[in-house]
C-alpha cells in the first residue's frame, strides 16, 4: 500500500503563520453560524473545537487519549494543532463527552457534514453506525443516548485516499501536478439539533417560472399538513406530496438583484426559516445556442475553484475565506464559480445565493488509481480522441462495481441535499474522464433529479452525444475557434488559462506547477490580455457560451491561481481583468 508523500507538506510553513495558529488554539470555529440555511431551527450546538484525539494502526478504540484536535479542521492541517500525514493503514479516533440538556417531548439529532472517508461512531462504547464517503454528511437521532444528559461518543476513521474507489477528488498520497494531499478526518461542522417529536426533515423546491408557479415538496416521517408563509402569503398544503401554489409578485432572483424569498414553515410543534431564489435557468440548443437566465441570455464567465483554503486544505480557516473569494471574484466582474471536485459547507451556496453568484457544482470523482494514458492523453488531440468511445473504463479505475454504485448513491445525496440553492445553475458528473463509466446509464439516472440547471455530462474529454453542451478543456490550443466541432449545442471552454507567477512567503507549499509560467506581474497580466482578447473575437462571432478560467487561487502543487494561496496578493493587473470582463459582459 502506497504511503504518504512528506516531501512537500512538511517544507515551507512560515513561521509568523504557525505563531498565528498557535494563538487560535482556544477558539471554536463556526462557532455562530447555522450549518444549514435551507432549514433552520432556533436550538442548536455546535460541537467543534477542542477534541481528544489519537492515531494508530491498531483499530480498538483507545483506553485513554492524550492528544487533542482543533475540529473541524483536518488533521494534515496546521490549525488541526495535529499536523499528521495520515496513512491507509492507519486509524483516527476522535473523542468528546457529549452534554445537552434536552426538553421533554424533544429529539436529538447529532449531524456530522463531512467525514474523510470512512467513519465508525460508538457511542459509550457501543458500535451505533458506519458512513462511508467524505463528501456527503449524514445523521444520527441520539435522543435514547441523552436520558441522562449526556454519553460518551467515539469516531474511528479511516481514509485510504486514492488507494480505494471511493469519492477522493482531488485528494492523494502524492501529491504533484493537480492533485493534493488528503484532507483526512473530521473536516466539516459536527452539531446537534433539537426538534419536536414530530418534525420537517427536508423541503425542497422548484420554480415553475413562466406561470410564477412554485412546487413544494415538506418531506415528514408521518403525513399531515404544513403551513407555508412566503413573503406575506399563507397556504396550507400537504406534506410528502409535490404542492404547487401561485405567487404573487414574486421577487426573481438574478446576478444583479439576488432578492431571496423568506420562507416559514409550521408543521405539528415544528418551525423552521427556510429560503429560495426563486430564477430559471436553462440550455438552449440550435441557431440560439447559449444559457439563459430568467429567458434572458447570458454569458458564462467564471473561474475554476479547487475549493482548497489557507492554510487547511479543503476546510476553509473560516466563513470569511468563502466571502472574500465570492465578494472580490463580483468585484472583479465574474459572474461564475465552477466548484472543483469538491462539495463545500452549504453556507458557501447561501452566501453565493445571497450576493448573486452562479456556482457550477462538480460531482467528487472516484474510482480506482487511473492511468495517465486515459485521463490525460486525450489533451494532446482533442479533435480525434475526444469521444466516448475511446474509453477504457479500467484503465479510469472502474473496474469495481461497489465503486460504481457508490459513485452514483454519493452523487444523488449531493443533488438532494443541494437542491434548493438558486446558485447552482449546473451539474458537472465526469471529468476528464476521471473514473467515467457508463455514461449515458448515469446520466440517466441523475438527470431526473437535477431540476432548472444543465448537465456538463463529460467536461474536457471522452464527449458523450448526450452531454447537453460541448465542454472542453484547453490549455494549449486556447483561442481555437471550435465552431466546426460543437455543432448546435453550445460551445462550454470549461477549463482553460492556467497561467502562472511564483510568489515567494504567500503559500505554506513550494508550488511546482502552472501551464505556462511567467516572471512578473506584468508579463502574466499580458498573457492573460492575449487570451482573453482572442475569446472576445470568438465570442463576437456568438461561438462561445461560457468560459472558465483556471483558477481562483494557487493550490499545494499549482501556482496557477490569479490569487496567491493566502489570497493576499492579487497576481494580475485588477484594472485589466476588470476591463476584460467589461468587454465580455455585453455579450
Amino acid at each position: 500500500m502506497k504511503k504518504a508523500s512528506n516531501d512537500k507538506r512538511n517544507k515551507g510553513f512560515l513561521v509568523s503563520e504557525l505563531a498565528e495558529i498557535e494563538k487560535r488554539e482556544n477558539e471554536i470555529p463556526f462557532i455562530n453560524f447555522y450549518p444549514r440555511p435551507k432549514l433552520k431551527r432556533n436550538n442548536f450546538t455546535i460541537l467543534n473545537g477542542e477534541w481528544d484525539i489519537e492515531i494508530s494502526k491498531n483499530s480498538d478504540l483507545p483506553v485513554k487519549y492524550i492528544k487533542k484536535v482543533v475540529v473541524p479542521y483536518p488533521i494534515e492541517s496546521p490549525d488541526s494543532l495535529v499536523n499528521h500525514l495520515l496513512e491507509p493503514d492507519e486509524y483516527i479516533f476522535y473523542h468528546r463527552e457529549i452534554k445537552y440538556d434536552l426538553k421533554d417531548g424533544k429529539r436529538a439529532i447529532l449531524h456530522f457534514e463531512g467525514i474523510d472517508q470512512t467513519a465508525e461512531i460508538f457511542i459509550n462504547n457501543e458500535f451505533v453506525e458506519k458512513h462511508i464517503g467524505g463528501y456527503t454528511s449524514f445523521s444520527l437521532d441520539v435522543t435514547n443516548f441523552l436520558s441522562k444528559g449526556s454519553f460518551d461518543l467515539s469516531i474511528r476513521v479511516q481514509d485510504v485516499a486514492d488507494q480505494s474507489y471511493h469519492q477522493r477528488g482531488k485528494q492523494t498520497l502524492k501529491p504533484s501536478f493537480c492533485f493534493y494531499s488528503s484532507s483526512s478526518g473530521i473536516y466539516k461542522t459536527v452539531w446537534l439539533e433539537e426538534v419536536p417529536e414530530k418534525y420537517i426533515y427536508d423541503v425542497a423546491y422548484q420554480s415553475i417560472f413562466d406561470e410564477n408557479g412554485l412546487k413544494i415538496h415538506v418531506k415528514t416521517k408521518e403525513d399531515g399538513n404544513a403551513k407555508i408563509s412566503i413573503e406575506g402569503e399563507t397556504f396550507v398544503i400537504p406534506t410528502n406530496k409535490d404542492n404547487l401554489i401561485t405567487l404573487k409578485n414574486v421577487p426573481i432572483w438574478s446576478i444583479t438583484c439576488p432578492n431571496l424569498l423568506n420562507i416559514d414553515i409550521e408543521y405539528c410543534d415544528d418551525v423552521v426559516k427556510t429560503y429560495y431564489a426563486y430564477r430559471k435557468f436553462e440550455v438552449k440548443n440550435g441557431e440560439n445556442r447559449g444559457f439563459f437566465l430568467n429567458n434572458e441570455k447570458i454569458i458564462l464567465n467564471g473561474l475554476l475553484d479547487q475549493g482548497y483554503y489557507f492554510p487547511n486544505g479543503l476546510t476553509p480557516r473560516s466563513y470569511k475565506d468563502y466571502e472574500f473569494d465570492i465578494l472580490r471574484l463580483k468585484e472583479l466582474g465574474f459572474n461564475t464559480i465552477r466548484k472543483h471536485i469538491k462539495v463545500e459547507d452549504e453556507y458557501f451556496y447561501y452566501l453565493c445565493d445571497k450576493y448573486g453568484m452562479l456556482v457550477l457544482q462538480d460531482l467528487p470523482n472516484g474510482g480506482e488509481p487511473y492511468k495517465f494514458i486515459s485521463v490525460g492523453f486525450p489533451r494532446l488531440s482533442i479533435k480525434l480522441l475526444n469521444k466516448e468511445k475511446y474509453l477504457n473504463e479500467k484503465n479510469v479505475g472502474r473496474g469495481n462495481a461497489l465503486g460504481n454504485k457508490e459513485f452514483i448513491n454519493d452523487s444523488l445525496s449531493i443533488i438532494y441535499k443541494l437542491n434548493n440553492y438558486g446558485c447552482i445553475i449546473g451539474y458537472t458528473i465526469f471529468n476528464e474522464g476521471w473514473g467515467q463509466f457508463k455514461t449515458s446509464e448515469v446520466y440517466n439516472i441523475l438527470r431526473p433529479n437535477i431540476k432548472n440547471r444543465f448537465v456538463d455530462l463529460t467536461s474536457g474529454w471522452y464527449q458523450s452525444n448526450d452531454n447537453e453542451v460541448f465542454s472542453i478543456h484547453a490549455y494549449t490550443y486556447q483561442t481555437r475557434d471550435r465552431q466546426d466541432i460543437y455543432k448546435d449545442r453550445p460551445y462550454f471552454l470549461s477549463e482553460f488559462g492556467g497561467l502562472g507567477l511564483k510568489v515567494k512567503d504567500h503559500s505554506l507549499y513550494p508550488g511546482e506547477f502552472s501551464h505556462r509560467g511567467s516572471k512578473t506581474k506584468e508579463a502574466l497580466t499580458k498573457k492573460y490580455v492575449g487570451i482573453f482578447n482572442n475569446l472576445i473575437k470568438n465570442l463576437k462571432k456568438g461561438h462561445i457560451a461560457g468560459m472558465i478560467y483556471t483558477q481562483v487561487a494557487d493550490c499545494e502543487t499549482e501556482y496557477n491561481g490569479i490569487f496567491t494561496f493566502d489570497r493576499k496578493i492579487l497576481k494580475i493587473d485588477e484594472k485589466i481583468i476588470k476591463e476584460i470582463n467589461e468587454k465580455i459582459h455585453p455579450y
